[in-house]
């Protein structure tokens, strides 16, 4: 007599991890896109007399998509999981004081 097999049971994705996915996957295709535009300013479309105050400009542009991405996955993304866990936990009420 063949025994049914069960079913496993698979891992769910969550809204969470979903949306995670997501984010990570749009960030590294505009950073992505943001390195091939410096490169083909550079390297097509600059005279070489300009080429110094265009990087210059570049760089400083680097420096603020760095702040944003840094903004964005740190300190705005840690407040959402310390209202999850205290949440969880029971610590806060809806307007994340102490019940």
């Amino acid at each position: 007599m063949v025994q049914p097999t069960t079913p496993t049971k698979e891992r769910r994705t969550t809204p969470r991890e979903k949306t995670f996915m997501i984010r990570n996957f749009i960030v590294v295709v505009l950073i992505a896109l943001y390195a091939y535009v410096q490169w083909f300013l550079l390297n097509e479309l600059v005279n070489v007399d300009m080429r110094e105050i265009v990087m210059r400009s570049l760089g400083t542009l680097d420096a603020l998509l760095g702040l944003v991405v840094g903004y964005y996955f740190g300190s705005s993304d840690s407040g959402v999981k310390k209202t999850e866990i205290q949440a969880h936990r029971g610590d806060t009420n809806a307007n994340g004081k102490e019940s």
